[in-house]
């Protein structure tokens, strides 16, 4: 039997591989968590996204098979996307197209909901519309994901611009496609982390307030001759 000439490699070979396992382990379990991360970023970084989730995928594989060098390798190329995505996330290069809605209850209330985002202000819930999706399909899922209601009768209302105005939290240029709508299961509201409290607000009560953001203040005025 052939003796390994290199001590130095044969006495440390078990440590490196080791250090490996751990290392890879780790770049796991951190890589996990970067993808959360840029989860809300995805819409405007699809393909850089996506393949980051590949390169995760591929190195959970690796990994299982005992292929931790390997495994490292497509962890470092996931994390190379995921950081250019970070990198870029504060710089807007383009405007961004937005849904939100005017949500009816059967009594003609409006939903409202206080928003970090509008400090603290109210506003309709909305969104992003993500790569592929059509206008009133991005309605129905942002209205769903952020609030749990079930809404039908869509009818646009308004299509207005936001252009770096200081009542956001952040520098944004938006396209907003505003809706009117009804919800088929007004007490069943749940918001997600979006959300910091909610109200069913007279429709005439609303458009006198003083808590309501002037975006949404300007579609509920838009909306006035449609209900």
């Amino acid at each position: 039997m052939a003796q390994d000439k290199n001590p130095e490699r044969r006495n440390h070979s078990p440590a490196m591989a080791k250090n490996e396992k751990q290392r890879a382990r780790r770049s796991l379990h951190l890589l996990s968590k970067l993808l959360e991360k840029c989860k809300d970023l995805k819409h405007n970084f699809a393909i850089q996204y996506d393949l980051a989730s590949q390169y995760y995928s591929d190195a959970k594989y690796y990994y299982e098979k005992g292929d931790y060098f390997t495994s490292f390798g497509c962890s470092d190329y996931a994390y190379g996307l995921l950081d250019a995505i970070l990198l870029v996330k504060e710089h807007q290069y383009f405007p961004e197209p937005v849904v939100g809605a005017i949500i009816l209850d059967d009594k003609n209330r409006v939903f409202l909901m206080r928003s970090h985002k509008w400090h603290g202000m109210y506003c309709i819930p909305g969104g992003h519309i993500e790569l592929g999706e059509n206008i009133e399909h991005a309605v129905i899922r942002e209205i769903k994901e952020e609030t749990n209601l079930d809404i039908y009768g869509l009818k646009h209302v308004i299509t207005h611009e936001f252009i770096h105005d200081p009542v956001f939290w952040k520098k944004k240029h938006f396209i907003m496609f505003d809706f009117l709508c009804r919800a088929r299961n007004p007490g069943k509201v749940r918001l997600n982390e979006e959300g910091e409290g909610y109200i069913w607000m007279d429709f005439k009560k609303a458009l006198k307030s003083k808590k309501i953001e002037p975006y949404t203040m300007k579609a509920l005025k838009a909306a006035v001759n449609m209900l």
